[in-house]
């Protein structure tokens, strides 16, 4: 003789297991929740104490879209001073020479997947910019991503901001 047990059963059966293990999951979740919260809090206070409250969520360009601004300048009707056009020339120079093969659209990407988990303008640029090699060498150059990722979480980092 079988058992003929159709898919409400098994419905009711996972409403009732989670209703009892919901409440504690929901405690455990909410606890997790207030403690990821708190380590937010404190990273903030720590940036804001070491940058400055300006620099914190300041939006950070990295050099291909320095690069694409500046050019857009150059290339626009407007009349500028000598002194200012040098200046640009010189600073598109040297994010010319600095771009690591990415066009905008490739950083927006970038830069969309690093906000999503939690890095922070200032370190894309970073990220993006100074291409460190693996975890050890981001850990020294950007000292915040070690105080707020594990070792593989920024190695994936590193991942994400490579365009060859």
């Amino acid at each position: 003789i079988g058992f003929c047990l159709n898919r409400n059963f098994f419905m009711e059966v996972d409403n009732l297991s989670q209703g009892a293990v919901s409440t504690g999951m929901q405690d455990d979740l909410r606890e997790q929740q207030e403690a990821e919260e708190q380590e937010r809090k404190r990273v903030r206070e720590r940036f804001v104490e070491m940058l400055g409250e300006d620099f914190v969520d300041a939006p950070c360009l990295i050099h291909c879209e320095v690069d694409a601004l500046l050019a857009a300048k150059q290339n626009s009707d407007e009349a500028m001073n000598p002194q200012v056009a040098s200046i640009i020339a010189k600073t598109k120079d040297y994010c010319s020479r600095n771009i690591h093969t990415r066009t905008p659209a490739q950083m927006e990407v970038t830069r969309a997947r690093l906000l999503e988990r939690g890095v922070y303008p200032f370190e894309i640029a970073q990220l993006c910019d100074l291409l460190p090699e693996n975890y050890e060498e981001a850990r020294a150059v950007i000292p915040t991503l070690g105080e707020r990722f594990d070792n593989e979480t920024i190695e994936e980092f590193i991942q994400f901001s490579k365009f060859d």
